[in-house]
């Protein structure tokens, strides 16, 4: 990857494109410009920051790009060309992070105690809005890494495992090959996980009376599977009629 930045301004600045905390490249302006190269294994969410105080998120493969800018800009102005994985990004961000936004404040108003009919009307508009959008995303970028973010930053707005499972289905592998590819596939693994409709883990348990009983050897009968504390109280137990708990 090489990215040759262009900033308008005259005196030097620091530049850092880094994964998690290590730099993977760094270096100072000269006459308001610079050029930073380095390898990467698969496109990756990195961070651009300039100097101390100015830093924004790069979605990066490693491709040239180029990056136009003000230090007294704002970093949305930032002109950003040569990479069609940044371009998508971009376009998840304008896209996402409003109805984010809006997502946050409607659950922290719910969070406060305004259980209000609109509060929970407004909820289920912005998440049905979040998911609808997704799927447009993803349609437009089948083989872009950022789909693949898309669906995991959504992830807890998605009950369907069906819904989730029918997404990473759709991707190409394009946008699996990195990171995010490996934790959407996780994630989907982990939800199929004793899913309704899933076939339960089988287990082995002591009942009442020390003889062992295992979950398999009730199949094809309803099996109510109830977890409960030893140090509940009388009153607590006999809340459940119908069951023998010692």
């Amino acid at each position: 990857m090489a990215l040759s930045p262009v900033w308008l301004i005259t005196v030097p600045c620091c530049l850092l494109i880094w994964k998690t905390r290590a730099p993977l490249a760094e270096t100072k302006s000269k006459a308001g410009r610079f050029t930073l190269s380095t390898k990467l294994e698969a496109p990756s969410l990195l961070g651009l920051g300039v100097g101390d105080s100015i830093k924004t998120a790069v979605f990066l493969g490693n491709e040239t790009v180029s990056v136009t800018g003000a230090v007294a800009q704002k970093v949305d102005d930032w002109t950003f060309t040569g990479s069609s994985i940044q371009n998508s990004f971009t376009e998840f961000q304008n896209s996402f992070v409003p109805k984010f936004s809006k997502l946050s404040g409607l659950i922290q108003q719910l969070q406060s105690g305004d259980g209000s009919d609109a509060v929970r009307t407004g909820l289920d508009s912005i998440t049905n809005d979040i998911q609808t959008s997704i799927d447009q995303f993803i349609t437009k970028h089948p083989a872009s890494p950022v789909s693949t973010l898309a669906i995991l930053s959504t992830i807890n707005l998605t009950e369907d495992v069906a819904v989730l499972e029918k997404r990473l289905n759709s991707l190409k592998p394009a946008a699996l090959s990195n990171v995010f590819g490996g934790q959407l596939k996780q994630a989907v693994v982990n939800a199929k996980f004793n899913s309704v409709g899933s076939i339960a883990l089988d287990f082995s348990q002591a009942d009442t009376t020390g003889k062992q009983v295992t979950l398999s050897q009730f199949k094809g009968k309803y099996v109510l599977v109830d977890f409960w504390a030893s140090w509940w109280a009388l009153p607590e137990r006999e809340s459940f009629p119908g069951e023998d708990i010692q």
